[in-house]
């Protein structure tokens, strides 16, 4: 099976026409359609006529591939502009893990143009994925941002909630970024209680994933109710409810941890 390997950043080299790309153009990413599948097209497939700054970021396969932001005129034949979030749900494994490293690399990239210290501009590091200052030796390496995510159970029902942001009728887990100072355990605890004013107990974790928007890591936990009635904070959250696996409402999609937690749920109460 291809699989995806994640190269220190610094390592580039003139991309061959086999090499894979990942081509950002805004909230886009451009994908090659064949037949009903989509993946990430080759560099020959581009049919690139000016240079265009690229980022080495891994390789697929016995491939290199590069990541790059241009805004296309026209995009090329065989290849669709995609919504990037929505473009998740139609690659393989190994295309999201190169996209999603892609997007995240040139986020920190462009945030780190210029020296926080001193102001210089910096240069990518010959011996590791960091950004350097050439003046003052500043290091900046990626950020990723802890985000926990939570199935809340009690007994056979699942808490879901909406939150502002979401599409009409879409419901998920409760959710929230790590505070600087706190263990993933408090940050659940947290969340929850500003979130939906409840308590819980149990806490264990269950998986984690990537999720480029723009560098977070989302860390997937379990929790029983221990005490409280739900009340929405009416911030962030504008509703939520106990489910029943049976009666659930509009939930997300499969490629989603929320999602794989739900599931988790659903299959012990079938």
């Amino acid at each position: 099976m291809t699989c995806f390997k994640i190269l220190n950043i610094q390592e580039m080299i003139l991309p061959s026409e086999n090499a894979f790309c990942a081509v950002f153009d805004g909230k886009n990413i451009i994908l090659f359609k064949d037949d009903d599948s989509y993946r990430l097209p080759e560099m020959k497939e581009l049919c690139l006529v000016e240079p265009v700054e690229m980022l080495r970021v891994g390789e697929l396969g016995n491939n290199d591939c590069y990541a790059f932001e241009m805004e296309l005129e026209k995009v090329p034949d065989a290849c669709r502009s995609i919504d990037f979030r929505q473009a998740l749900k139609l690659l393989s494994n190994q295309d999201i893990a190169a996209s999603n490293r892609a997007r995240q690399m040139l986020y920190w990239n462009n945030e780190h143009t210029f020296c926080g210290h001193c102001g210089k501009t910096t240069e990518l590091s010959t011996v590791d994925t960091a950004k350097i200052c050439p003046s003052c030796k500043a290091r900046f390496y990626p950020r990723i941002m802890p985000a926990v995510i939570i199935l809340i159970t009690k007994g056979d029902q699942l808490l879901l909630a909406h939150n502002f942001k979401f599409s009409d009728g879409l419901y998920s887990l409760i959710a929230g970024f790590v505070e600087a100072g706190e263990s993933l355990e408090e940050a659940v605890a947290r969340e929850i209680y500003e979130e939906i004013h409840i308590k819980v107990k149990n806490i264990k974790y269950f998986d984690s994933q990537s999720w480029p928007f723009p560098q977070s890591l989302m860390l997937g936990f379990t929790a029983e109710h221990a005490s409280g009635e739900i009340k929405v904070d009416g911030v962030e959250i504008a509703d939520a409810k106990w489910f029943n696996a049976a009666d659930l409402p509009l939930i997300p999609s499969p490629d989603s941890i929320s999602r794989r937690l739900i599931d988790s749920f659903i299959d012990l109460h079938q």
